[in-house]
């Protein structure tokens, strides 16, 4: 029997929770249940505001999941899904536990360095 679901976190924005491929999934089957959906992370996780997660997520060599021996099969290798916050219960980091609207805040005041934005 479980009682709430308890998870960490690759990186935390404002457009989503990013972690291993099946978070979100998880995620979606504990709110189903009524469960609460509790990340675990440190705030050196946060990203800026600005940052556009889910555009440069990681994806691995088809070959590590399966040989391509066919033209009619696309493999893919997916290591990150994005969770969006609005699923989770609540964030607790080094500073307490974070409600999503002060997590919100909390993303909403870091910045990226202006010489490291895209032009």
């Amino acid at each position: 029997e479980v009682q709430a679901l308890v998870i960490g976190a690759d990186s935390v924005a404002l457009s989503g929770l990013v972690n291993k491929i099946g978070t979100a999934e998880l995620v979606h089957a504990a709110a189903e249940r009524e469960l609460p959906r509790i990340v675990l992370t440190t705030t050196t996780k946060f990203m800026p505001g600005d940052y556009p997660i889910g555009e440069h997520l990681r994806e691995g060599d088809p070959e590590e999941v399966m040989p391509i021996s066919s033209s009619h099969v696309t493999v893919s290798n997916v290591y990150f899904d994005v969770t969006p916050l609005e699923d989770l219960s609540k964030v607790i980091t080094e500073k307490g536990s974070l409600s999503l609207e002060q997590l919100r805040e909390e993303l909403r005041g870091i910045e990226t360095y202006p010489g490291l934005r895209r032009a």
